[in-house]
């Protein structure tokens, strides 16, 4: 997938960070992200590496919440206070 300024952008936004912070993590510029969101230049190979890299990163957060609200969801409908892989196993068939 082509990471044009848009999609750098939202992704720099879903992960909560300020160009600074990307630009940390890249270890490039703030001026080259800011270039990058508008879509005044391209990042390179290696950069667009981490990004693909972050945005997966992105993805396992984004399960790991839906999972987290899934399961304590079921703690509340079924009075519990912990449950088990296997407890979640049972209750979900």
């Amino acid at each position: 997938m082509n990471w044009d300024g848009k999609r750098i952008r939202d992704l720099r936004r879903q992960m909560s960070w300020s160009p600074d912070d990307l630009a940390r993590r890249l270890n490039c510029t703030h001026k080259e992200i800011l270039n990058w969101e508008m879509n005044q230049s391209s990042p390179s190979k290696e950069i667009i590496d981490l990004l693909d890299l972050f945005d997966l990163q992105r993805l396992d957060s984004a399960s790991d919440v839906s999972e987290q609200a899934r399961i304590e969801s079921i703690l509340k409908d079924h009075g519990l206070d912990q449950v088990s892989q296997v407890d979640l196993d049972v209750i979900e068939k």
